[in-house]
């Protein structure tokens, strides 16, 4: 199985964790990984197939706080 854990924030930049520090001040400054915009969107090589996985919510560079990335793992009985 393929996990997507891709990373977007609203257009307000509200739901950034760390929008004063590193990578993720970046983003906020400059509007990036904005939700619906080309910016938030899988590149074509990427995009997820059928029977991949996204993962909800990511919002900063860790893919587990705030997701459902560990029931994830717990339903497809993943280590």
């Amino acid at each position: 199985k393929i996990i997507h854990a891709p990373i977007h924030f609203s257009s307000d930049g509200n739901d950034n964790p760390n929008k004063g520090l590193g990578i993720l001040a970046g983003c906020y400054n400059d509007k990036l990984f904005t939700l619906n915009t080309w910016n938030s969107e899988f590149a074509p090589a990427m995009k997820p197939k059928q029977g991949d996985i996204i993962v909800n919510n990511k919002r900063g560079l860790d893919a587990f706080p705030g997701t459902d990335l560990e029931q994830i793992l717990i339903d497809n009985n993943i280590e």
